[in-house]
């Protein structure tokens, strides 16, 4: 990026507001935290404009709320960062297909139960629809991992929507 496209810059950055707000939302849970969170990541990705090295805005700004985010959980010690463990060997078979008739507070209740760990990249895959190496970029985590996580997730998420399904019948 060069000092003569600041306004690009700005508006590239700028259209990924929604997107670093729901990460956001999903990594804390609270929406006042949620709208901090983006707020400082802004603050973070302006001030360091200069020294944007990237093509993939998103994956930067999603890697610095990432870091912003543990920083301050740790500051507050109310969590530690989650340990990033070596690549798992990635099963390979279909999802489970997800019951029908479920309501958004059933797929909402179920990623909460999610640990850190599966629903950040969940969400980064399934909501954001950012792809594989976009989730690596973003989590400094390898391929590997995430597919590793991803396909983890989705078995856990379809596991828990059934038994929130039986619940109700």
């Amino acid at each position: 990026m060069t000092a003569s496209e600041p306004e690009d810059f700005d508006l590239e950055v700028l259209s990924h507001l929604d997107s670093v707000y729901r990460v956001a939302l999903w990594l804390c849970g609270d929406p006042i935290e949620a709208h901090d969170l983006t707020q400082d990541t802004y603050e973070r990705a302006f001030r360091a404009r200069a020294t944007f090295t990237r093509t993939n805005v998103r994956a930067w700004l999603l890697t610095i709320l990432r870091h912003h985010f543990f920083n301050v959980r740790r500051r507050r010690a109310l969590a530690a960062e989650v340990a990033i463990e070596e690549a798992e060997r990635v099963p390979s078979g279909p999802v489970p297909e997800l019951p029908s008739g479920l309501v958004r507070r059933d797929i909402e209740a179920a990623l909460a139960e999610l640990p850190q760990e599966l629903r950040l990249p969940l969400l980064m895959a399934d909501v954001e629809e950012m792809s594989m190496a976009e989730i690596a970029e973003a989590l400094d985590w390898p391929v590997g991992t995430v597919k590793s996580r991803l396909w983890r997730a989705r078995i856990r998420l379809g596991t828990l929507l059934r038994e929130y399904r039986r619940s109700e019948s």
